[in-house]
C-alpha cells in the first residue's frame, strides 16, 4: 500500500519510537503500529500531526490519503436497497400472447408487451455501469498524475524554503525535529561517532541551519544515559526508559553551536563510567 509506505518512511524521518509518538500525538501506540502496518487508515488530523513532527508539508501524504479512502469505499460492499429481487432473479409468471395489431396500429415500445419493455429496462441498467467505467478509470489515473507529481515536488524541495524553529543558542534544551532542525534540507552532518561493546553506537549531529547540534544514541541498554555539550550551553542528556528507546535511536535535546567543540558522553546503565569523545 503506497499510503502505509510513505507514512512509515515520514515516521522515520521524525525519528521518534511508537511510545514517543503516541506521546506527542492524539493517537496511541497501538493505534500507530496499525496505522503504519496497513491495516487500518489514521485520521487525517493524525496525518497532519505527524508530518508536523517530521517538519513536512502535509499535502503530498495527504493527496495519498485521499487516494486510499476512496479505494477503501470503492471496496466495500454496496448497502442493501431494499428493492425487490431483479427480474432475472425472481420466478417469472406465465406471459399472456400479446395481440396482435391492426391494420394502421404501429407496435412502439410504447405499445410493446410488458416484458419486452422489462427486457429492454434492463439491458438498460446493466449498460449504465459499463459506460461509467472508462470516466472512472480516467479519474484514477487523473489522482496518481496529481500524487505523483506532488510526491516529486516533496522529495525535490529546496532547503531554502524551510524555516528553523531556534537558531544557536535559541535551539539550546529543546527538540531538532519539531524545529525542523533535523530534517533534510536543513544541511545536516555527523560532526563525530563512536561504536561501543560492538553494539551501541553514538554519534554528535549537527545543523547548519539550525546552527546547533545534539547527540544521538542507537541500540543502547535500557538505563543508558547519553549527554552532551557545547562551551558556554551546558549540558543536556537523554535516558534510555524502556525496550521502545532501545529499538532504534534515541536523541538528546540540542545544543547552541558546533560542529566543532562539541562533547558526547555515554554513561552505560548501572555504572560511573563515562565514555566522551568530541567533535572537532
Amino acid at each position: 500500500m503506497v499510503f502505509a509506505r510513505e507514512l512509515r518512511r515520514v515516521r522515520q524521518q521524525t525519528g521518534l519510537t511508537l511510545v514517543a509518538l503516541a506521546d506527542r500525538t492524539t493517537a496511541s501506540k497501538s493505534s500507530w503500529q496499525r496505522y503504519l502496518s496497513g491495516a487500518h487508515l489514521p485520521p487525517r488530523g493524525v496525518v497532519r500531526e505527524l508530518c508536523e513532527l517530521a517538519g513536512r508539508k502535509p499535502g503530498p501524504l495527504l493527496a495519498l490519503w485521499e487516494l486510499a479512502e476512496a479505494s477503501r469505499h470503492r471496496r466495500q460492499p454496496p448497502a442493501e436497497s431494499g428493492k425487490p429481487p431483479a427480474a432475472d432473479d425472481a420466478e417469472e409468471a406465465p406471459e399472456a400472447p400479446p395481440t396482435p395489431p391492426g391494420p394502421a396500429e404501429d407496435v412502439s415500445e410504447a405499445t410493446a408487451p410488458a416484458s419486452e419493455k422489462a427486457r429492454t429496462e434492463q439491458a438498460r441498467d446493466r449498460s449504465g455501469p459499463a459506460r461509467r467505467r472508462p470516466a472512472a478509470a480516467l479519474s484514477a489515473l487523473l489522482a496518481l498524475a496529481v500524487v505523483g507529481g506532488a510526491l516529486l515536488v516533496w522529495s525535490d524541495r529546496k532547503p531554502e524554503g524551510l524555516k528553523p524553529g531556534c537558531r544557536g543558542a535559541d535551539c539550546t534544551g529543546k527538540r531538532s525535529q519539531p524545529n525542523a532542525c533535523g530534517i533534510d534540507g536543513s544541511a545536516l552532518l555527523t560532526a563525530a561517532e563512536r561504536e561501543f561493546d560492538d553494539r551501541t553506537r553514538v554519534d554528535i549531529r549537527y545543523s547548519e541551519g539550525c546552527d546547533a547540534s545534539w547527540a544521538r544514541i542507537w541500540f543502547g541498554e535500557i538505563g543508558d544515559r547519553l549527554e552532551v555539550s557545547a562551551p558556554g550551553q551546558g549540558t543536556q542528556s537523554v535516558r534510555i526508559a524502556d525496550k521502545y528507546d532501545a529499538e532504534g535511536y534515541l536523541g538528546t535535546p540540542m545544543v547552541g553551536g558546533g560542529p566543532g567543540g562539541v562533547r558526547a558522553c555515554l554513561v552505560p546503565a548501572g555504572t560511573d563510567d563515562r565514555r566522551c569523545f568530541s567533535s572537532t
